[in-house]
């Protein structure tokens, strides 16, 4: 037998699900909120109950929500939930790309991208494509696996940008230990991006390297080779 919204029946406790209708969706606490993606308890917890004990398994909505590990399974939670929480996850991460927002500058370009790095433990590059209204064409992303460097396909990069007929690039990596300072390597990938774009026709506008809280824009603090 599941133990969900159900299990409130006949008691003096409101349902999550009643409690944000009633009070609205911001009166929920963290665990009532997970529990309505849960929808369900399991025969020894209702559902806030078993949403408490994730949540103090995997280390809180950050834990669920904002880090790489794809394993949510815990005693209660098993595949079908699991992909309702990735599902979050996943949304958060494609929602700051809309095509009618402009990228303008490091703040904004940071602002709307962040969530796209938050929580993830090994580094990625995010590469973007504007017009020349610098408005988004498509976005890509690499990976190495590496907490400690990642590898940007120049060659791919340049010819991607001439299929969807850029008129700028934006790069963005993280560095996961939160230190903002460029690496030799992470020069040397701008520098040969920066020419290999130019030959093109394509201006690298920046490339930022970010972390949870923070960014260094290339561009404004004048590293090569800008």
């Amino acid at each position: 037998m599941e133990l969900g919204d159900e299990y409130f029946k006949g008691t003096s406790i409101i349902k999550p699900r009643e409690k944000a209708l009633r009070q609205g969706i911001e009166s929920l606490s963290d665990s009532e909120l997970v529990s309505l993606l849960l929808d369900t308890g399991n025969t020894r917890e209702n559902v806030v109950s078993l949403s408490s004990r994730m949540l103090y398994e995997k280390g809180g909505l950050r834990g669920i929500f904002l880090n790489d590990d794809n394993n949510l399974e815990t005693k209660g939670v098993k595949k079908a939930k699991m992909c309702r929480l990735l599902a979050v996850r996943e949304i958060m991460r494609r929602l700051p790309f809309s095509r009618e927002e402009t990228y303008l500058d490091d703040k904004t370009t940071y602002e709307r991208c962040r969530n796209f790095f938050l929580g993830r433990k090994s580094e990625i590059a995010l590469v973007l494509y504007l017009n020349k209204e610098k408005k988004l064409i498509r976005k890509d992303s690499f990976t190495s696996g590496s907490d400690e460097s990642v590898y940007v396909p120049v060659p791919l990069v340049v010819k991607t940008s001439l299929q969807c007929n850029a008129r700028f690039v934006v790069v963005l990596h993280n560095h996961p230990s939160g230190k903002l300072h460029p690496s030799f390597a992470d020069i040397q990938v701008a520098k040969e991006l920066f020419r290999s774009l130019s030959l093109a026709q394509v201006v690298l506008l920046d490339v930022l390297i970010v972390s949870d809280c923070d960014k260094l824009s290339f561009r404004k603090n004048h590293y090569p080779p800008f």
